[in-house]
Formats: C-alpha cells, structure tokens, sequence
C-alpha cells in the first residue's frame, strides 16, 4: 500500500503513534518510521468496513492498553498543522450550516497559506500544512504549539463565518484524522482519498506561530451583538448546573485561556453576566487585569456566540459533564426549559413561600408541559411540605392565562370563525379557523368540554401548537398523505405522514421522534383535533399532488426531475436521493469543464452514458446495460463517473459502491430509473466465487430491468422495475474468463488507464457546477423525441456496417451511447449536425474496438479453447500405445486419429473452472466439435459413446478428433 502520505506527516519524528476504530474503540500503535506497516494494519481494518483513523502527534511512551488513547499533555511531537473542514454533502454533521461542496471548503484557505496536503475525507476535507522540521512539544512550549495550530485553523474559521459557515475548531495536539486509502463508513461507503498534495512545500515553524489573527470566533457569530431581555435569569443558574462553568470557578488558577474565554462568552450573558466574569476571573489574581476582562467581555457578547457543550467536551476535552441536555451553559439562564430547572432546581426545601411565586409557578407550568420527569421529580418533593392541591389549581389557572379558547359554535355563533391561527400565532405558517371547543396557542392545544355544573374539563392535545398545511395525494399510490407543521424551539417544522399515521391514537404517537409533543394519553384529543381542523379548513387547507417515480410518465409527454417539477417527490429514501438532485454553479461552468473532458475519448464515452439512460425508453434500443471501467488505481476512473453523473445533481451522492446489499442496489435502481447509476470500485466487494457470482448477479438484475417477486400479509407486494444504464469502474475485470455469454454482453467492459489526467480528474471531483446540464438536456428532447430513433438508426446501420465482429448487444448499447453523444453535442454545445455526426461516430469505433468480439464472447469458442489448453496440458495423461509408462489417473486414450476422454474427469475440470458441462458438451456436439450416437431403444441423442477402453471393456466417452501429431493407439 502507498505510504507517501505518512511518510511525510511523520516525516523525521520517532516515538509511538496509532490507529484507531471508531466501530470497535480500540487503538493499534506502532513506531512512527514504521509507515509500511501502519498502511497495512489500516488497509486490513477498513476491509472489515472500520472506520480508520490515525494520531497526527507521537507520544514517548507506548500507550498503556489497546482501548487506551493518546492525551493532549502526552504529546511529544508534531511535524505537520492540520484543519477539518466539513461539507454538506447529505452524510451526518453536527453542524447544519456547511459549505456546500468542496470548491466552496478549498475557497476558505488563505492564498497566502497554501496547502501541502489536501485529503477528501469521504465528506469534508482534511487540509495539512507539512513542517519543515518536527516540532519537540514539552510542557513549557505546549501551550504555545496549541495556540499555534489554533491560529492556522482560525484563519479558515473566520473566513467560514464570513459565508455564515461552521468549521470544527480541532486544534488540540492529541487529535487523530482519517487515513487515506481507506473507506468513510459514516453514509454509502466513499474513498478517503489524496486529491492533492504539494510534498515538497512546506513550512517554517517559527512563521507560523508568529501569524496575527483575529481573537476566535467559538460558534456561530451573532453579527448584531447580544441582546438583553427581561426574561434572562442571573448566573448562578449556570453556575449551580453546569459543571463546567463550575471547573473554572473552582480550578480557576489552572484553567487554559480556551477554557476561561468558553466560561466568559457564557457567563457574560446572564442579567448578571458581567459583574460574574470579573469575580470568577479575579479568583486567579495573577492573571487579572480589569480593563483588559472587561474588553474580553464586550468582545464576547458583541462578536461571539456562548461556547456549545460539544465544543467544551470534544474541543477543549472537559470529561466533567453530565446529560444536562442544553446546547450551551448559558441556556440554564436564558432557555425557557432549561431556565426553569434551574429556577426549581433553586428551592432548596418546597414552602408556600418559595413554590407560591410567580417566577416558580410559572416554571413548574412549563416544566408540566414540557418536562414531565422533571415535574414529577420536583411534585414528590413537595409532598409533605405544601398542598398539592392548592398547587395544582395555581398551574391551572397559569395555563388558563396563557390559552385561547374557542368555544362551541353553536353557543356564539358565527363569529367564532374569525380566531384564526395566525390571530393568535402571527408566525403560523398557515391562517386557519380553530375548531370549536379547543384552546390553541404557543403553549400548545387543549381539548375542552363543559362538565354538568358549567365548568369545564381540560385534556392536553398537544405541548406544541400544530396546524395542517396540506394534503399530499400521490399519483403513483393513490395514496394520501398530510403535511402538519409545528412549533420547534421557536421554529415552524414541516412534516409529512400517512393518513393512517395521523388519524390513529395509537400510531400518531410517532410523530414525537419529530419533536411534537404528544403522548399515549394526549394522542386521542391529537386525532380529533387534526380531524376537526381537517373539516373546518377542509377549503382553505390546500391539496397538493406528489408522484414516487421520476423520469418518463405520462405517456412520455412528462419528464420529472425533482429540481424542475410542480409535483411534490415522495420517494421512500428518508431524502438521499431526492435532495441529490440539486442545482449548483452555471451552465457555462460545466460546458468549460466539459469541454475538456470530451477531447478524452473514453471519459466522453462515460459521459455519454450519463446523457443516454433517458433515452433507454424512447429509443430502438431498450435493454438496460453496464459501461465498466478496469484498470490501475488512479486513473480518474472515479472522477470521469462523477462528471457524467453531474449533469443531473450532486454526483457524490447519486453514487455509490460494489459495497452493497443486493435489496439496497435493487431499491436504489428503481428509484433512479431512467436516470444513470454510478457504482465505484467494483474491488471493495472482494474476491472468490461467491463475490464473483454476486457481481454478475448484479448485471443480469441491472439488465434485467426487474426486481424479485416478493410476498406481504395480503397477497404480492408490486415489483420494482427499472430502465437505467449503470456506469461502474475497477481495478480488476467485472466478468470473468468463464462467465457465461449472457453476462458478457450485457456488460460493456473496456480495460483502459488512465480515463483523465490527474489535474484533470481532480478538477472533476471538485466540479461545482452540477445539476444544470441535464434538465436543459430534458428541456430540449421532450420537443424532439422522434429525433432519438433517427439518429439511433444512421447510427446504427453505419456502425454494424463497420463492424461486423461486434456482438449485436454491444452494437445497439454503444449506438445509443453515440446517439446521446450527437444531441448533446448539438443541444448542449452548439455543434453543426454534421460534425457531431462524425465525432460520436468515432467515439462509438473507439468504443467497439475496446470491446471483444462475437467470437471471444461466445461460450462455445471460449468453453472449445479451455478444452484444448486443459488437454494440453495435460498430455502425459492420454495414452499413445500400450506400452505407455504413466502415473495414474489416465484421463483418456488415443486411438488411430480420435481422442477418448474419460466423461466424468473432463466434467469435473469444467464444472471447477466455472464452465456449465451439460450446456457445454450439447453446444459442442452442435457445431460438431465432439462424436453423438442415438441411444437404440430409445432414439435419445447422447453426447458420450460407447466404445472399448484399454482393457476391452465397453465404456462411454467423450469422443473428439485427435491431433495430428500424436500417435494412434495400435
């Protein structure tokens, strides 16, 4: 395995480092020189689908046990700065606001600080400055090498916030980072890969630690500075809470600036914020200076968001906290929830005097709501100590405060249509009528009922207001489906479920994972509410249209692309591919980008495909078929797969790998039927017959067009089908000496490397600019679909006219091929007909070239020649005369000019080589290669004879003609 990478990350520096699985949490060490055998160990876990990752620092001493990790104080040296820059690619980040693509994350580093490394991580980027020389950490200068690496990685950081991007502050010295050479596990599995290296640029120390940069920015800056209100809470909710916060109180003399600067944009925020910072910043005396606090302070509410609980644990390492559920400390004194525990959490021991205030009821009516374990907790604390009655009836009344109530229409009329949703919630995405006798408000919605003595009865429907914004109908289901929308800390969330789902007490209960506060008990009144809603709104809430298929429908007058469509996409895909289809960059981007890559034949060739699977069902050629790639590692294979897949979206996510489930592949067809299918690195699927036997499994159900017939409770589920071109590439052959014809030909395999050129190739795994080139394909062949079995059939007959060898499975795919070559040339790229004509002519005689001919596809041809080479082979083994001195077995005999092979021996070898005998020897007897006799009684044509073997017994055998070289038996 190539070990140029971590040779120059540990370039010159001795000690341990190591690796480690996130899956299995142990790590593997090794000496820092000993590169060869790192690769190795991390080639070997990432074939077990680990996630690898090694320490970017060493350590004098050898870690203590294989779960042990490196710590920060531990690190004895570095020889490279590093920064972690995240994309929104789609796979699971803890942070939502992400550049959206790699060309926008590469734009974030300083021209003046240009890269050593650059390392596509699967989802995001690695960036790597090399040092010129390792740097010795010891515990003086620790503190100094930290906010060196800190510094380099704030440039990138500010630049990010400029775009109101996030990028992971991970400067701490015992950090560890993916390998490349391995497989990102996190999504479908993708290549951590080296997209770019300059190993000889590299960098002075002492320069870089001089850099001047900003004070960092720690979370998402709020530009306009912090706003006061009166419902903020002083600090020492916080501080009674929040265990770290209490760490920089206590151990305020040891704490790192990291940590007092975290504690300070916390802190500062309370209503007594500012007075707080000072006190626990002059419990260090010699580190205090007022004036400068105090612009530390100002500096932190102006310009900085409070520091998160994630970046204090994984950021600056604090091991101290516990599951308090709040994003940040600050939020026990500013965040409605957590600041009521706090509130609560005060009352040291429950009186009317301290339970009876405002400040806790209306705690406790939150918490009631919101938190019910909380509630419970604190309710059993009051037993004994005040009425729990009188304390109930308190909380009624604050909820009763805070609620709206419509009552029956029938006691007031009419006019109890004119409270609406938005008169009581100006922010609700929809005006609706609430319906009789339901309180609705920001507090969330109850159900009310009179009781005989003229009060009334309460039941929580829901701790969340909840509206219904539509009714989805899908055209393909005849199904229905609703969209509800609902309040989620302070943000109006969309969601949609089946009818089935909403409408029933006991099924409704799901939509809680989405944060709608419901319970078993609230459920019912939920139902009746949503119902209720559904009538009196049953105008005004509107009914949308959805479809589960792209591609072609309608009689082929529609083609539905999920960027260009009025129809809402329902497909079963929990979004992967629904939001790959995404537009980024210009159309002129791509064509520049384009251009270059079609003057490489056989990257236009891939391309071609990309543009020809739409053209599967208006086409002469209809058969589904696989365009596959083999050869050296890096010969941007991989990249020319991401430019054809482009054209429709984002190509990292259309595409995915050998590394699946045949179900998986099976769901991923159908759902992207009449658009191409990338599948990359046939190698990661391993070898052996069993792997080999999956892999052309895969062409026939890909061609096929088909998935398998399966059962449900009632009766047939319906079948997934497909019209696609799959587009695949490898290191090794897809289909084997002995597959059979059929797979053969359903597999256009062309051995070639390299496809693109590396600058190239990198160019295409950065491209910005997709999901533009193949709707304006689709807006140019609706009107012109008769054009596509014209061009097919000039093509078609000038090529079978040419080629006269190739398979005619293979003619018609690369005609199709070469027919979506001609119109993209001419919609796409503006090309008179008859130069377009003349170069996809040429691409497709590439093509057929490349590919085998009729003969070498034949089974009959191939079986023959494996025949031939095992009797060779084997020749001591056949008897010339009688006197033949030989080791047993014999395999047969020679007599006069025939050869006699002993039937079971040769079928034996055939079915080892993967040969079908039975199939085989009917074939051969066809055409004539091997000896028939018609069975007397029976008239059955059998393929062995019955002749007399050496010993003058009547045996059956294989009977063809000998050699001419070898001598009869006499």
């Amino acid at each position: 395995m190539d070990t140029t990478f971590l040779d120059n990350i540990y370039n010159d520096m001795t000690g341990y480092v190591y690796l480690w699985t996130s899956q299995k949490k142990l790590s593997y060490q090794f000496q820092a020189t000993d590169t060869a055998a790192i690769m190795t160990k991390a080639a070997a876990l990432s074939a077990q689908q680990m996630d690898v990752f090694y320490s970017l620092g060493s350590k004098v001493h050898a870690l203590k046990s294989i779960r042990d990790r490196a710590k920060q104080q531990e690190i004895s040296q570095i020889g490279v700065l590093w920064a972690d820059i995240d994309i929104a690619d789609g796979a699971s980040h803890a942070a939502a606001n992400l550049p959206p693509d790699i060309t926008s994350a590469l734009a974030l580093i300083p021209d003046t600080l240009a890269p050593s490394i650059v390392v596509s991580s699967g989802h995001g980027l690695h960036v790597y400055w090399l040092l010129e020389h390792p740097v010795i950490i010891t515990d003086e200068n620790r503190q100094q090498v930290m906010e060196t690496s800190r510094k380099v990685q704030q440039l990138i950081r500010n630049a990010a916030v400029q775009q109101g991007w996030h990028v992971d502050p991970i400067a701490d010295l015992s950090r560890i980072l993916r390998v490349p050479g391995t497989m990102n596990y996190k999504a479908d599995p993708v290549p951590c890969e080296v997209i770019d290296a300059q190993y000889d640029l590299r960098y002075d120390y002492d320069m870089m630690a001089a850099l001047k940069v900003e004070t960092p920015v720690i979370g998402t800056p709020r530009g306009s500075g912090f706003e006061r209100r009166q419902t903020d809470g002083n600090a020492k909710y916080m501080l009674t809470n929040c265990r770290f916060l209490q760490h920089c109180q206590v151990d305020a003399a040891n704490i790192t600036y990291d940590e007092w600067l975290a504690m300070l944009t916390n802190v500062s925020r309370a209503s007594d914020g500012v007075q707080t910072c000072h006190a626990l910043s002059q419990i260090d005396g010699k580190r205090y200076n007022e004036r400068d606090t105090q612009a530390k302070i100002e500096e932190a509410l102006d310009h900085m968001a409070p520091a998160t609980c994630e970046y204090i644990q994984k950021t600056l390492h604090f091991s101290g906290c516990e599951a308090c559920q709040v994003k940040c400390p600050s939020g026990w004194s500013l965040a409605k929830v957590p600041k009521a525990k706090a509130i609560i959490r005060n009352i040291t021991i429950p009186s009317a005097e301290t339970v009876f205030t405002p400040e806790a009821i209306g705690s406790l009516a939150i918490l009631q709501e919101q938190d019910s374990l909380e509630f419970a907790k604190f309710k059993d604390r009051c037993r004994g100590h005040i009425n729990l009655n009188d304390l109930s009836k308190e909380l009624g009344k604050q909820r009763r405060g805070a609620m709206h109530v419509v009552k029956d229409h029938t006691d007031i009329g009419d006019d109890a249509r004119t409270l609406t949703t938005q008169s009581l919630m100006a922010d609700c995405p929809i005006d609706l009528i609430i319906p009789a006798g339901y309180a609705f408000s920001a507090n969330g919605i109850e159900a009310i009922k009179k009781t005989e003595g003229g009060g009334e009865m309460r039941n929580l429907a829901s701790g969340s207001p909840v509206v219904m914004t539509g009714r989805i109908f899908n055209l393909d289901t005849d199904q229905e489906k609703v969209e509800l929308c609902f309040k989620y800390f302070n943000q109006w969330r969309r969601i949609v479920q089946a009818r089935s789902v909403i409408f029933n007490s006991r099924s409704i209960i799901k939509v809680s994972d989405y944060g709608i506060d419901v319970t078993s008990e609230s459920s019912k009144y939920l139902v009746k509410y949503l119902q209720e809603l559904g009538h009196v709104n049953v105008n005004t809430i509107p009914l949308l249209y959805s479809v589960s298929k792209m591609g072609w429908r309608n009689r082929d007058t529609e083609f539905i692309l999920p960027t260009r469509t009025t129809y809402r996409i329902d497909l079963d895909d929990e979004g992967d591919i629904t939001s790959a289809f995404s537009e980024s960059g210009t159309m002129e981007g791509w064509i520049q980008l384009a251009t270059v890559v079609r003057q490489h034949p056989y990257a236009r060739l891939v391309m071609d495909a990309g543009f020809a699977a739409p053209l599967l069902h208006i086409s002469p050629h209809r058969r589904n078929f696989i365009l596959y790639f083999w050869g050296t590692s890096g010969g941007g294979k991989t990249a020319a797969i991401k430019f054809a897949l482009s054209p429709w979206g984002m190509p990292d996510q259309l595409m995915t790998s050998f590394l699946t489930t045949k179900n998986g592949l099976e769901r991923r067809l159908e759902l992207l039927s009449d658009f191409p299918v990338g599948i990359n690195e046939r190698q990661v699927a391993g070898g052996g017959r069993e792997k080999q036997d999956q892999l052309e499994y895969i062409a026939y159900m890909l061609e096929g067009g088909k998935g398998k017939g399966r059962a449900n409770k009632t009766g047939l589920q319906r079948t997934a089908a497909w019209r696609v071109i799959g587009i695949a590439n490898g290191e090794e052959p897809l289909t084997k000496e002995n597959s059979i014809q059929g797979v053969k030909n359903r597999v256009l395999e062309i051995n070639t490397s390299p496809i693109l050129p590396d600058v190239l190739a990198r160019q295409c795994h950065t491209n910005p600019h997709y999901g533009i080139a193949g709707p304006k394909f689709i807006d140019c062949l609706l009107p012109q679909k008769q054009l596509v079995g014209i061009v097919f059939n000039d093509v078609y007959t000038f090529l079978s006219g040419r080629n006269s060898h190739s398979s005619e499975a293979h003619l018609s795919a690369v005609s199709l091929l070469a027919t979506a070559d001609y119109l993209v040339s001419i919609w796409l790229f503006g090309m008179a007909s008859q130069e377009a004509m003349a170069q996809c002519l040429d691409v497709a005689g590439a093509a057929l070239e490349a590919l085998p001919t009729k003969e070498q596809l034949s089974d009959v041809q191939r079986g023959w020649e494996f025949v031939e080479n095992w009797i060779s082979s084997n020749d001591s083994k056949f008897l010339r005369n009688r006197t033949d001195r030989y080791v047993p077995p014999v395999f047969g005999w020679y007599r006069k000019d025939k050869l006699y092979i002993y039937p079971e021996i040769l079928m034996k070898v055939m079915e080892d080589a993967g040969y079908s005998p039975t199939k085989l020897l009917r074939e051969f007897a066809t055409e004539g290669k091997i000896e028939t006799e018609y069975e007397g009684h029976t008239g059955k044509l059998r393929y062995r004879k019955k002749v007399r073997d050496l010993n003058g017994k009547l045996v059956r055998a294989i009977v063809i003609d000998a050699p001419e070289n070898n001598d009869p038996l006499l």
